[in-house]
């Protein structure tokens, strides 16, 4: 087995403050690691990742990695680990892309409007466990009654991230409500 090495000492983080999420809470979210950044995927297939198309341009996110809920766990034995073989994106999006990876343009912000998203297909499906890797739903029943964010929000956000409060928080799957 051939595995990547985080080769970079500063990761971008863009996901920030919110709240930890527990272990198997959202079981079809996956962490994605370039050598300069990370991304957060949804499974939508056993061998199908939805994330943001700049995650697919400049610096790929190809390693895979399922059952966790932080950075650091993604070595040990209850994760799942696979490689992304190719990333799909609307064909709209290809002049952004190209703009990334040439260098021309290296924050995705500056895109605007553009179909910001991707289809990372795996070089292996995931093995499927109820309660720990699942493929995502579009109707997931998720309660944010137990947590701090219970204000009638309609919807909720997750991400690797850090909370700029903390130290040591970085590359950790966060939760915010909105």
């Amino acid at each position: 087995m051939n595995l990547l090495m985080i080769l970079s000492t500063q990761l971008e983080y863009r996901i920030q403050n919110g709240y930890p999420v527990k272990p198997g809470e959202f079981p079809m979210i996956v962490l994605l690691l370039g050598n300069t950044h990370l991304c957060t995927g949804t499974i939508i297939a056993p061998d199908k990742i939805l994330t943001a198309g700049h995650c697919a341009c400049g610096d790929p996110t190809y390693e895979v990695h399922a059952n966790l809920t932080h950075i650091d766990e993604r070595f040990s034995p209850h994760t799942q680990f696979r490689f992304g073989t190719q990333f799909n994106y609307p064909i709209s999006y290809k002049n952004q892309c190209d703009q990334l990876n040439h260098g021309f343009i290296d924050n995705h912000d500056e895109f605007g409007g553009s179909p910001d998203i991707s289809i990372l297909t795996l070089n292996k499906k995931f093995n499927l466990i109820k309660g720990w890797i699942e493929i995502g739903s579009l109707n997931y029943n998720y309660s944010i009654n137990n947590t701090k964010e219970n204000n009638n929000e309609d919807f909720f956000v997750l991400g690797y991230g850090e909370d700029k409060s903390m130290e040591n928080s970085i590359g950790q799957l966060r939760l915010v409500a909105m």
